[in-house]
């Protein structure tokens, strides 16, 4: 098996990015930073899309800023939350593109419901600049 292949299988379910974001926020240091960041390059996010608009879920924080909300894997929502949406997957970068066209919102953030990782604008493009690992 191709080092691209064994990289797509273990980025496949989200499974890789839930246990390196949760390992990164408990544990902050370059290392972990980086190793999360490689993660969201490749793994499909799990994006909930509002069946009558078409637009993606927004959170509010409690300053009242709003985030579009990214899931690493549907297991990252409750139940009755999923229900009410769309799931669609999709890369940071699309799921980036989605986002900046919702003028109310300033970032993503990634499981929010969960253990949030808030990725601004500016840091989804440093994450794109990124070479992928599973050639995308």
């Amino acid at each position: 098996m191709e080092e691209r292949e064994y990289a797509a299988q273990l980025l496949e379910g989200g499974r890789q990015l839930v246990y390196l974001k949760s390992r990164f926020l408990k544990h902050t240091t370059p290392e972990t930073y980086n190793w999360v960041l490689t993660c969201l390059r490749d793994t499909a996010l799990v994006v909930p899309i509002v069946p009558e608009t078409g637009k993606p879920d927004l959170m509010e924080s409690e300053d009242g800023q709003k985030f579009v909300a990214v899931f690493s894997q549907p297991e990252q929502m409750p139940e009755d939350y999923r229900s009410e949406f769309e799931l669609r997957y999709m890369g940071l970068g699309e799921a980036l593109e989605l986002a900046k066209a919702q003028e109310e919102a300033v970032a993503i953030v990634l499981d929010g419901l969960t253990e949030p990782m808030t990725i601004t604008w500016q840091l989804g493009a440093a994450i794109m600049r990124r070479p992928s690992r599973i050639g995308k």
